[in-house]
């Protein structure tokens, strides 16, 4: 039945085969009757309905539970199905003989004409092998010219391989000769460079000594210099204390006369020039010790150009000495005004003094006499105060030498200094080049082992170039003789199958042809067998001349049938591979 959706639809399961069948109930005769049409069962066949249990489904209640559930329904045949079987193929067969009876006039004829036809198809399969023997050799002949022909190429391709070794040969020995030349190069270079190092080495051993002995030299004179200036500072609270002392003689002096006045006045203007030639001194001293100081400067301004990272720890030493001289010359010409303010203080004490005599005249003529007889004191007090202040003046004269001859020292130990800094400054650039030497030895040593490498692997890129083009040589002339021979076979097997195939549709059609009459023979034999079989019977043929006539009949069609087979295995193997003899 045609398929309807809105139909119920059975599962079954019966010859080997499962289907789902739409029935027009779910009831045993509705089923039993779409079984026999979906399955080709005869109209009045009994069919017996059961589960995948085996479970006989007898009554429409069963069916319907199976087929609710999805089961499967299996239709089987009846006990009484295979007598009626046994009794339709004595029919079949009394029919067939019949048929075979009444085909067997036409038969002979046909066979002969299948007898011509396949002595025909020999013949066209013998000359079909022939040729392909003749286009065989024919592309043999050509696969061998293709052959000769590439080997002409390969020795064109040896030469032009010899030219490039040559080539290569020639330009490794280029590159020889050039490492030969850079070697000596690098050899003339490290001598050089040795000698450099060796001048560097003995300078800087030399700035090193020296800057080991400026640094001991700053240090002595930095010490020098304190001691120099306790010294002073020493000096000056003295002159201090004389001072003091002096300005209370002028003040015990004050009744004096005023020769004695004068005399006071004179002793003064003489400490007060004193005074001023010790600053001047002192000042002198100070020029020479800036020139000096500027002299230093200079040669560490030099010296920093050559040595700027190794000099900064001297010339910040150097900026502090300047700086402490300078404070001490600040000191001096402090301390040379404190001097002078307290000199002009006692001037004009002096001077006021002069004043209150000049108008206390009059009491000063009464008391003369008086003065008189303390003139005497005073003079002798006069006395031991030029001595004192003699005392001090040569003292002062004395230390004055001490500080020359100190400042001179001090000159001498920072000229002694500068010479050190200068040998240390010669050791540093000596440790410089011996360190710089020892990297260029270094790098020369890189590069003769960089040199040596490159030699090896320019050798070894020459050998392994020369392998590789070989290699390739003999890949290129394989791969393109397999190529010519694969492109000469696949050209001939196309021509070959496009012959072979035009021949099989022939020989298809042909054979086809035969398959349909015979097939139509068959239909008209099975026809015409039923009608035939009791006329068989009654005329009492000879059933065993049939059965031979048969029997041979059956042995040409199977000669028929092998010859067949042999062509289509032949046509599938050619088309399966190359032709036999082929590369």
């Amino acid at each position: 039945p045609p398929d309807d959706p809105g139909r119920p639809r059975v599962h079954m399961h019966a010859c080997g085969r499962l289907e789902a069948v739409y029935v027009d109930g779910i009831t045993v005769r509705d089923v039993q009757a779409a079984a026999r049409m979906s399955f080709d069962f005869p109209g009045e066949q009994e069919l017996v309905l059961a589960d995948a249990d085996g479970r006989e489904l007898a009554d429409d209640g069963a069916l319907r539970r199976t087929a609710a559930a999805g089961g499967t329904v299996y239709v089987r045949l009846s006990h009484t199905a295979f007598h009626d079987f046994e009794r339709r193929i004595d029919q079949l067969q009394h029919m067939s003989t019949g048929f075979l009876c009444d085909q067997l006039a036409t038969f002979r004829q046909d066979a002969a004409d299948i007898r011509a036809e396949l002595r025909h198809l020999r013949l066209g399969v013998e000359q079909e092998q022939g040729s392909r023997e003749v286009a065989v050799e024919a592309a043999r002949r050509e696969v061998e010219d293709l052959r000769n022909m590439n080997r002409r190429q390969l020795q064109g391709g040896d030469e032009r391989l010899d030219d490039m070794e040559r080539a290569i040969f020639d330009l490794k020995s280029a590159i020889h000769d050039e490492c030969l030349a850079r070697e000596q190069a690098f050899q003339e270079t490290n001598r050089k460079f040795q000698e450099v190092r060796d001048t560097f080495a003995v300078e800087g051993k030399a700035r090193e000594h020296g800057d080991e002995k400026l640094r001991f030299e700053i240090e002595e004179l930095r010490r020098a210099i304190q001691l120099e200036v306790t010294d002073r500072e020493d000096a000056e609270v003295r002159a201090e204390r004389g001072l003091r002392d002096m300005r209370e003689t002028v003040s015990d002096a004050a009744e004096a006369t005023a020769a004695d006045a004068a005399d006071l006045r004179r002793q003064f203007l003489d400490a007060r020039q004193a005074a001023v030639q010790e600053q001047r001194e002192r000042i002198g001293a100070d020029t020479d010790l800036a020139g000096s100081l500027k002299e230093l400067h200079g040669q560490m301004d030099k010296f920093r150009t050559d040595r700027a990272t190794e000099d900064a720890k001297v010339l910040a030493r150097c900026v502090e000495l300047d700086t402490a001289l300078e404070a001490e010359r600040l000191a001096r010409q402090r301390v040379s005004a404190e001097l002078t303010q307290q000199l002009s203080v006692a001037v004009e004490s002096i001077q006021d003094e002069q004043a209150l005599r000049s108008s206390e005249d009059s009491e000063l003529a009464q008391t003369a006499g008086d003065l008189r007889r303390g003139l005497d004191e005073l003079r002798k007090r006069a006395g031991e105060t030029e001595h004192a202040f003699t005392k001090v003046a040569h003292e002062t004269a004395r230390r004055l030498d001490e500080e020359t001859r100190a400042r001179r020292e001090s000159e001498a130990k920072v000229g002694r200094t500068i010479a050190g800094l200068q040998e240390t400054l010669a050791e540093a650039s000596e440790r410089r080049m011996r360190d710089v030497s020892q990297r260029l030895e270094g790098c020369f040593e890189g590069l003769m082992k960089e040199q040596q490498q490159r030699v090896t692997s320019v050798q070894e890129l020459s050998d392994l170039l020369r392998q590789q083009r070989q290699q390739i040589s003999e890949d290129v002339e394989g791969a393109s003789r397999k190529v010519e021979e694969l492109s000469e076979v696949v050209r001939e097997e196309r021509r070959e199958r496009t012959e072979a195939d035009k021949e099989l549709s022939g020989s298809m059609g042909e054979v086809r042809a035969l398959v349909e009459r015979e097939s139509a023979a068959r239909e008209k034999i099975q026809h015409d067998l039923s009608d035939n079989l009791e006329a068989s019977r009654k005329e009492g043929g000879d059933v065993g001349a049939i059965r031979e006539e048969l029997g041979r009949f059956r042995e040409e069609f199977g000669q028929v049938t092998s010859a067949l087979e042999e062509e289509s295995k032949a046509r599938s193997d050619g088309d399966g591979g190359p032709p036999g003899g082929g590369p």
